[in-house]
């Protein structure tokens, strides 16, 4: 394998698989060639810049793409539009896991990256991580941001935890593990939370706590500097009008969850929670309505760069 001056060699096991380390390289905007040779045959990956990978995973607040036009009620980024029309990012790239769920732990998950230069690649990326990715490439002119886009919508939180009910985390999450991500972003939990809110706490804190184990235990996602940044979200449920009282209800469990949110915040050394204000009920189904998505990724990008 060759990159940027640098040629390591790797052994294949009997099933095939190998992993060519490289030594750490420096921040660069180039577009460089990537090259893995075996048997006279030669692979290149073209235009490989070196910056900061984010996971993001969640449920459909995090899924919730910049624009499509009326996905999650008609309540999509409005602004997306203009963004996807005007702006072209080639130092943001992202790539999106398909939706899979496997009953055993996977080596290999397929999918291409792409650069957030023309609309409809743009348009269909997670809107909060588009915003976050942004604002990091404002506040860090000179570092590329990558996206791995692995949410998916309607899903609790139990799926997506190793050692758990794991079949989304194995499909999904588990083929990233060598990635030297620097963090991940996470916004789940109405799923969880119209069963039993007060046990959120628990089920945060112990994907959390797994994930933290398999860095110190495995050395993936390059262990030592890894955030784990999750998203708290508080609605008034005294706003909602009277013929929503069944939709009350399990805002008043998100209100029980949203404190247990908060007793997790620093709890962990590699989670933070970006805390909210309430919001009104015309916002209530999704945060992710048109100011919201762009405040809230903002957030989760200047929380993480807290942590440099």
């Amino acid at each position: 394998v060759a990159f940027a001056g640098q040629s390591v060699a790797a052994t294949a096991d009997k099933d095939g698989r190998w992993c060519a380390t490289l030594a750490p390289l420096a921040v660069s905007t180039e577009g460089r060639e990537l090259t893995a040779s075996c048997g006279g045959k030669t692979l290149r990956a073209a235009d490989v810049v070196v910056g900061e990978v984010w996971l993001c995973s969640g449920q459909s607040n995090m899924e919730q793409p910049l624009w499509s036009g009326t996905w999650g009620g008609g309540w999509s980024d409005r602004k997306g539009v203009i963004e996807s029309k005007l702006a072209k990012y080639p130092l943001i790239r992202a790539f999106k896991p398909p939706h899979l769920k496997a009953k055993t732990p996977q080596e290999d998950v397929k999918g291409p990256w792409k650069t957030l230069t023309d609309p409809a690649t743009i348009r269909s990326s997670y809107a909060i991580a588009f915003y976050f990715a942004r604002t990091l490439r404002r506040v860090m002119p000179d570092v590329p941001v990558g996206l791995i886009e692995a949410a998916w919508g309607g899903q609790a939180i139990e799926p997506f935890t190793p050692d758990d009910k794991a079949e989304i985390y194995n499909a999904k999450i588990h083929p990233l593990r060598r990635f030297a991500l620097r963090g991940a972003l996470w916004y789940q939990g109405e799923s969880n939370m119209a069963r039993d809110g007060a046990r959120y706490k628990d089920r945060l804190h112990r994907l959390a706590d797994i994930t933290d184990r398999l860095l110190d235990a495995t050395g993936a996602w390059n262990a030592d500097d890894f955030k784990f940044l999750t998203e708290e979200l508080k609605i008034d449920a005294d706003s909602l009008p009277k013929e929503l009282d069944t939709y009350r209800k399990r805002m008043q469990a998100f209100d029980i969850a949203r404190n247990k949110m908060q007793e997790i915040n620093g709890s962990v050394e590699r989670i933070a929670i970006q805390l909210q204000s309430a919001i009104s009920r015309r916002d209530a189904i999704y945060s992710v309505a048109t100011m919201m998505v762009s405040h809230l990724g903002k957030s989760m990008a200047q929380t993480a760069n807290m942590f440099k």
